[in-house]
């Protein structure tokens, strides 16, 4: 590049501004890989559970079926709106925060390391300490969407009925989850924080492992109380009957099978937060005894 075409570069840079865009150019193939990931996921599961809802009730006419149908769509597609609302909102605070230099070998493949003939002796060894920075970015997604569920929108996860021409809920959360919650928004606001702090970095550090140790720590904590502790879903056989024409012992059969599965999904939340813990703390303990000389960039060899 000239010392002209730098001058012209610099010029328009300064006109544009630091940011011009919501979303840059480096960004934007993740923001679209994100978004495709968390909207499809968020559509599949709340358009099983509005067609279960469905189901669990009794047989409707065809213009009550055809009601319920559009109204759960319609929430659905109000809750895939609220979704890609969040993510675009985390990519614009990372597209200001984050150094786009940093993210774009790793996003988009622009500014990569050369290909190293030396890579054909064989398969270089991945670094261990290095962030892969559209884990973070979804997980902050992820987390940021599950705040906004429990502590705005908390009536979503309730026992959803189709009556007299309209929806109406009935939150099933109990009590015995939200003596936990301020807990469990400490800790996701935690690892909000981490995540942001590893995209500015790049690397994992000393300090960084044992901070997301402490903080995988707390979730266990409250994982563990959450399924020791009294029904987090207040569900009923009585509220499941009031809903469809169902009798009482077999609504008290689906109450009973919805509370094992709920059980079973905290039970799975320990063993992955628990394996986490072991992981982390391996890699922690290899970068604290590995000397940084002998370590190896990947796709580079020692000499």
């Amino acid at each position: 590049m000239t010392l002209l075409d730098r001058y012209a570069t610099a010029v328009a840079r300064r006109r544009r501004g630091p940011h011009p865009s919501l979303i840059g150019p480096q960004l934007f193939p993740a923001f679209t890989l994100v978004a495709a990931i968390v909207i499809g996921v968020l559509v599949t599961v709340l358009t099983v559970i509005t067609g279960i809802s469905i189901a669990l009730r009794a047989p409707l006419s065809g213009l009550d079926l055809l009601g319920a149908i559009s109204s759960g769509l319609a929430g659905v597609l109000s809750a895939a709106l609220g979704a890609f609302g969040a993510v675009t909102l985390t990519f614009a605070i990372i597209e200001r925060v984050v150094p786009a230099a940093r993210l774009a070998p790793e996003l988009t493949g622009v500014g990569a390391e050369p290909w190293d003939p030396d890579s054909l002796a064989g398969t270089p060894q991945q670094d261990p300490d290095r962030v892969r920075p559209w884990e973070s970015i979804v997980a902050i997604v992820l987390l940021v969407a599950v705040i906004l569920l429990f502590n705005v929108f908390p009536d979503v996860i309730g026992f959803h009925v189709f009556a007299d021409g309209g929806w109406t809920v009935t939150p099933i959360l109990t009590d015995a989850f939200f003596r936990w919650l301020p807990l469990l928004n400490l800790a996701w606001a935690a690892e909000i924080l981490l995540h942001a702090w590893l995209l500015r970095t790049g690397r994992w550090s000393p300090l960084s492992r044992p901070a997301s140790i402490a903080i995988k720590v707390l979730q266990l904590v409250v994982l563990v109380l959450l399924v020791t502790g009294p029904d987090i879903i207040g569900l009923t056989p009585e509220l499941v009957v009031e809903g469809g024409d169902t009798d009482l012992e077999t609504a008290g059969t689906v109450v009973l099978w919805i509370q094992r599965a709920v059980r079973f999904a905290l039970a799975l939340g320990i063993l992955g937060t628990a394996v986490d813990i072991v992981k982390t703390g391996y890699h922690a303990v290899q970068q604290v005894v590995t000397a940084p000389g002998q370590r190896t960039v990947p796709g580079h060899s020692r000499r």
